[in-house]
């Protein structure tokens, strides 16, 4: 049946891939392609000045950066696919992994920084970023929202990080569609390598009908076996009544029979009876 789904076809729908590096490539074959102005962002790094205790722009980057998803370089261009990294405004759903396309790039006001001063992205989902495009209406699309740089405190002595938190996404890898559902993507099996990374991949889609595989191999299709055996192991579920249950059921099925009105009950051969039905 999935098989049939190998159809060979070429689409601009979301690619889903195993590896980073399969992502990667894809992603940056896509930009040259469909962006031919595309840029490249250098994040600005900062460290705190031992003498003077001030935040000065560092030399080239920090060496490991933790606790933040802002990237070292981000690319993109107008018409480029993008995802968020991070949380910005939950209630106005600027969240990580909401998807969206590049509308337009606002230029540095300095002559002497290439950094742009925001990114104008168009989300698919139309609530995404609501609330703020009715405060700031923008002149170069009314449903776009506009990504200013965010900062992070990414080393353990105070290091800061400010970058656009921006990733392309005309492909990504299937752990980060967990939880996604869309009408139509291509998926790759090539480089699966764990147990359960199919079906994740694979389940993105509502319908077969939107479905398109790559690669296609039954091998890469497989479960973990402890959890054959753990389900083997795991006692079955028993339909029997206990005592218990019996016990309750006879005294709730006691109860409400005494509660119910207590017709006389008349003997209609008994003439007596019958006279006394009359009269009333």
């Amino acid at each position: 049946m999935l098989k049939k789904c190998e159809t060979g076809e070429k689409c601009n729908d979301i690619h889903i891939f195993a590896t980073n590096a399969e992502v990667d490539k894809y992603n940056f074959e896509r930009l040259h392609e469909c962006c031919p102005e595309a840029i490249s962002i250098n994040a600005k790094d900062y460290v705190k000045n031992s003498k003077t205790g001030r935040m000065e722009r560092k030399v080239g980057f920090h060496t490991k950066v933790f606790n933040s998803s802002l990237s070292k370089c981000v690319s993109l261009g107008i018409g480029a696919r993008v995802m968020l990294k991070k949380n910005i405004d939950v209630a106005d759903g600027l969240v990580n992994g909401a998807f969206g396309t590049v509308v337009y790039i606002t230029e540095s006001q300095s002559n002497d920084d290439d950094f742009p001063s925001a990114i104008h992205v168009e989300f698919d989902d139309p609530n995404v970023g609501k609330i703020q495009r009715s405060k700031n209406r923008q002149r170069f699309s009314q449903n776009s929202t506009v990504i200013e740089v965010q900062e992070d405190q990414v080393t353990n002595d105070g290091g800061i990080r400010r970058q656009f938190p921006l990733r392309l996404a005309w492909a990504c890898t299937v752990h980060k569609v967990q939880g996604l559902t869309v009408d139509r993507a291509v998926v790759s099996l090539k480089k699966i390598f764990t147990a359960g990374q199919a079906y994740v991949a694979l389940s993105r889609v509502r319908s077969l009908s939107g479905l398109i595989i790559e690669d296609f191999k039954e091998s890469a299709i497989f479960c973990n076996d402890k959890i054959e055996l753990a389900m083997k192991d795991m006692p079955k579920l028993s339909m029997e009544k206990d005592s218990f249950t019996e016990s309750l059921e006879t005294w709730l099925n006691a109860d409400d029979k005494a509660q119910e009105p207590q017709i006389p009950e008349f003997d209609y051969e008994d003439t007596t009876t019958m006279r006394t039905l009359q009269l009333i």
